[in-house]
């Protein structure tokens, strides 16, 4: 009984409008974050010997950040279009509240 009543009460909340919205803002923020230190990293490991400079490894965590929250932000809007989707389609058919 409890997990129709988490599966339920999990597709009603997929059904508000702002299900798209916060999964837009949740993964670009955790795209951000990780395109930071990928970018970082990656500019900081691959730049050559001697010419590693503070100023490219920032940019290189800037490009990574950037990056890394336009992927995200198109992960969430697809990720939360799905979840709306769902909770809409059992709202209508009268499956949630």
């Amino acid at each position: 009984m409890g997990v129709i009543s988490y599966a339920k009460s999990t597709l009603n909340s997929w059904s508000n409008t702002s299900t798209i919205k916060n999964n837009i803002a949740s993964s670009s923020a955790q795209g951000a974050a990780i395109g930071a230190v990928a970018g970082t990293t990656v500019t900081a490991t691959f730049s050559s010997r001697g010419f590693t400079s503070k100023g490219s490894v920032t940019a290189g965590g800037a490009a990574g950040a950037t990056l890394g929250a336009n992927v995200g932000a198109i992960k969430g809007a697809v990720t939360g279009s799905v979840k709306y989707a769902a909770g809409s389609t059992a709202k209508y058919f009268g499956l949630t509240k």
